[in-house]
């Protein structure tokens, strides 16, 4: 599915914490249309490096969202991506929950669509 025109909203958020020696980060990418409403919390802890980002995005009509985790330095990189997009949906909710460390993610993830959409886990 390519990415909808829309009436616009685009906002990009990201964040990355280091120690010095490893690093986690998350990139947040939303194209939504105005009846789309999005909100987001991250925190980092730098004495045990690691984030938690929740997220949530909820509404109707179009939307293009993109997330990427990322961690690496621990001896294990490794790296997360989700995309939904959707075009005209009559209900859209996403909501996630994500522990970030260096050599690892634990994430809970809650789709739920009334429409057409298309997920996708790049490199997964």
């Amino acid at each position: 599915m390519t990415k909808p025109d829309l009436r616009n909203v685009s906002i990009k958020v990201g964040f990355t914490a280091s120690d010095g020696t490893a690093t986690v980060g998350m990139e947040n990418d939303y194209h939504v249309g105005i009846d789309v409403g999005v909100s987001e919390s991250t925190t980092a802890d730098f004495e045990r490096l690691g984030m938690k980002n929740s997220r949530k995005v909820s509404g109707s009509g179009d939307a293009y969202l993109y997330q990427r985790l990322w961690g690496a330095g621990g001896g294990d990189d490794w790296t997360a991506d989700h995309l939904l997009a959707t075009a005209g949906s009559s209900r859209l909710v996403d909501v996630s929950a994500a522990t970030l460390k260096p050599t690892a993610c634990d994430m809970v993830r809650t789709t739920s669509v009334d429409g057409t959409a298309s997920v996708c886990r790049p490199g997964a």
